[in-house]
């Protein structure tokens, strides 16, 4: 006798895609190279998302010496 009915498994019919890392370098490598006359408008702008996103990463250092002189300037004016 169970005091608690657990609920049975839940399945999907996913069918995932085939992905061809090999194929999306080659597609990268002629967007870079400007030869993508044959490249979907979908690819360049993923390309050129991609691109801004890598940009504007603050290196890890630069942000703990900033989160560092954040907390000592708190500290600083709790003291005062």
């Amino acid at each position: 006798m169970k005091l608690f009915k657990a609920p049975e498994k839940r399945t999907f019919n996913y069918k995932p895609r085939f992905y061809d890392k090999s194929d999306e370098e080659i597609k990268k490598e002629k967007i870079v190279s400007g030869d993508s006359s044959n490249i979907e408008f979908g690819d360049k702008f993923h390309h050129r998302i991609e691109q801004k996103r890598q940009g504007k990463q603050l290196p890890l250092k630069r942000l703990l010496i900033m989160v560092a002189i954040l907390l000592l300037l708190l500290y600083i004016m709790s003291v005062l």
